[in-house]
C-alpha cells in the first residue's frame, strides 16, 4: 500500500492533539518513565518524533536497553539512544534515525525500508534478518561523529537498492546479505568480511573495500 506525503504528515500530527495523547497516556508515561527500562510490545508509535527539540515533551524518551516488540515506527524521527536495546519485528519503514545510537543492539526481523539513518552509531550491534532495501546511510568520515559502526554484524540483512555514503564499518562482517544495486561512496569498510553476500549490479567505489575480505562473491566497482 503507497501512502502519500500527506498521509505521513498526518501521522506526524496526530501527537501534536491533546485528545489523541490521552488516548495514548499509557504508552506516553512507558516512554518517559525514567525508573526501568521501556518495553513496548505491539505500540503504534508511528509518526512520533523522540529525543529532539522538534517535540520537547517527548526530549526524555531515552529508550537505552529497551525491550521492543512489534512497535510500529514507520515515519518517526528518532534521535534516540537505543544502545543494548533487544528489537524484534519492528517496522522503521520511512523513518529517519539521526545521530542515534545503537551501539550493542540486538536487532532481529526488524524493517528499515527506505529508512534514512543519518550519522547513526552501530558499535558491536547485531542485526539478523532485516530489511535496508532503499535505505539510506548518511553520514562523513571528517566529522567527530562515527556513522556506521565497527564490531557490527550483519546476517541474512537485505541491503537491495541502498546507498552508503561517509560510513565507517571497520571489522564489521556481512553474512549472507543481498547488496542487488546498492551504491557505496566515501566510506571505509576496512578490515570487514563478506561471507556468502551477493551484489548482482550496483556500484562500489574501489577505495572503499580495498581492505576488505570477502569469501565468494564481490561487487562491481564504479
Amino acid at each position: 500500500m503507497v501512502i502519500r506525503s500527506r498521509e505521513v504528515g498526518a501521522f506526524r500530527r496526530r501527537w501534536d492533539c491533546d485528545e489523541y495523547r490521552d488516548d495514548r497516556r499509557d504508552v506516553i508515561e512507558t516512554l518517559l518513565d525514567p525508573s526501568a527500562p521501556t518495553e513496548l510490545r505491539g505500540a503504534d508509535l508511528a509518526g512520533i518524533t523522540l529525543n529532539s527539540t522538534m517535540a520537547p515533551d517527548f526530549w526524555s524518551a531515552w529508550l537505552h536497553s529497551a525491550r521492543l516488540e512489534r512497535v510500529d515506527f514507520r515515519f518517526a524521527y528518532l534521535a534516540s539512544t537505543l544502545t543494548e536495546a533487544t528489537i524484534t519485528d519492528c517496522d522503521f519503514t520511512r523513518a529517519v534515525l539521526e545521530r542515534a545510537t545503537m551501539r550493542h543492539a540486538s536487532v532481529t526481523d526488524s524493517l528499515f525500508v527506505q529508512t534514512t539513518l543519518r550519522r547513526v552509531s552501530m558499535d558491536n550491534a547485531q542485526f539478523d534478518r532485516c530489511t535496508f532495501t532503499k535505505a539510506r546511510f548518511d553520514g562523513s568520515l571528517l566529522g567527530t561523529t562515527t556513522s556506521g559502526g565497527r564490531g557490527v554484524v550483519f546476517r541474512a540483512c537485505d541491503f537491495s537498492g541502498a546507498t552508503f555514503t561517509g560510513q565507517e564499518w571497520r571489522q564489521t562482517r556481512f553474512i549472507d546479505c543481498e547488496f542487488r544495486d546498492a551504491v557505496v561512496t566515501k566510506s571505509d569498510f576496512g578490515a570487514a568480511r563478506f561471507s556468502g553476500c551477493r551484489f548482482a549490479s550496483g556500484f562500489w567505489d574501489p577505495d572503499v573495500i580495498e581492505r576488505a575480505t570477502f569469501d565468494g562473491d564481490s561487487p562491481r566497482l564504479r
